[in-house]
């Protein structure tokens, strides 16, 4: 569910990503029949502040491919830091809601639950 000044918007994405061991990942996806790839790498967080270790899951890619054509990114950044609220063998449920103000007291929101399976 994404929730921002134009609205909310829920559904659902089918989205296909590989962890190795070596800390890279892969993944795709097609929405609307339209097929997205990526590449980067992953690790947990380390404890930060008031987290736990290993409470989130961190990601940055490296690469974004789609029918348009390839973008790549390089240094040490993270593109996204996921609250792990489930983490089992075969499921691990993630958790993000991230709120921004911009200058003019505007508020937007992003809010995302998603459960990862194998496949």
């Amino acid at each position: 569910s994404v929730t921002s000044p134009a609205g909310s918007f829920s559904g659902t994405l089918v989205r296909e990503v590989t962890f190795e061991k070596d800390g890279t990942y892969s993944s795709s996806s097609t929405e609307d029949g339209i097929l997205e790839t990526s590449k980067g790498f992953w690790n947990f967080t380390a404890g930060v502040g008031e987290l736990k270790k290993k409470s989130q899951l961190t990601m940055y890619e490296t690469s974004y491919t789609n029918p348009s054509g390839t973008a790549t990114w390089t240094g040490n950044y993270v593109d996204g830091a996921m609250d792990i609220k489930e983490l089992r063998h075969k499921k691990m449920v993630l958790y993000v809601k991230v709120t921004s103000v911009n200058m003019s007291g505007q508020s937007s929101t992003y809010e995302e639950t998603s459960t990862w399976e194998p496949k």
